[in-house]
């Protein structure tokens, strides 16, 4: 009878703890996962390809993701004590321009504090803004008129076939 042996867990080795320092650093290559890789690991023989795949997978690790959280502790912790501060100085810079009578500028300012906030995703992510009650669809005009012009047509072909 065969026993089936578990996978020998993969440890975090210099090579990856330099890899992931890179990728967290504050040098050039700062998330470029591709350019840590081929820093850490150096070949002149390697595809770009391979390059990308082993950069990938190896940001999938549980060590080296378990290592990357431990370094970005600290500026992750330093970012919350300022999240504050920048969502009261966009306010701060929203009622100057509101006193300002600079509607286009006071609105910006509570777009971006509403971005930092987490209430809006990205367009190419998705067309929705969270709110605290849920999730609503935010109209694009482009995205609607075409969406429009296609039904219109689509009635006045079936206008065209009933006559």
């Amino acid at each position: 009878m065969k026993t089936k042996l578990s996978k020998p867990k993969r440890s975090l080795t210099e090579k990856r703890r330099h890899f992931c320092e890179l990728y967290v650093g504050d040098v050039g290559l700062r998330g470029n996962a591709t350019g840590c890789y081929d820093q850490a690991y150096p070949s002149a023989r390697r595809k770009i390809e391979t390059t990308r795949k082993n950069a990938h997978q190896l940001l999938e690790q549980p060590p080296v993701i378990a290592y990357l959280k431990e370094l970005r502790a600290p500026a992750i912790k330093a970012t919350k004590g300022s999240f504050n501060n920048h969502l009261t100085e966009l306010a701060m810079l929203r009622d100057g321009a509101v006193q300002r009578k600079d509607f286009a500028a006071a609105i910006r300012a509570e777009e971006l504090r509403g971005k930092a906030s987490g209430h809006y995703v990205n367009k190419g992510d998705s067309n929705q803004v969270s709110a605290a009650v849920g999730v609503i669809r935010i109209p694009d005009p482009v995205e609607d008129q075409v969406k429009w012009q296609a039904m219109v047509k689509i009635d006045m072909s079936k206008e065209a076939v009933n006559a």
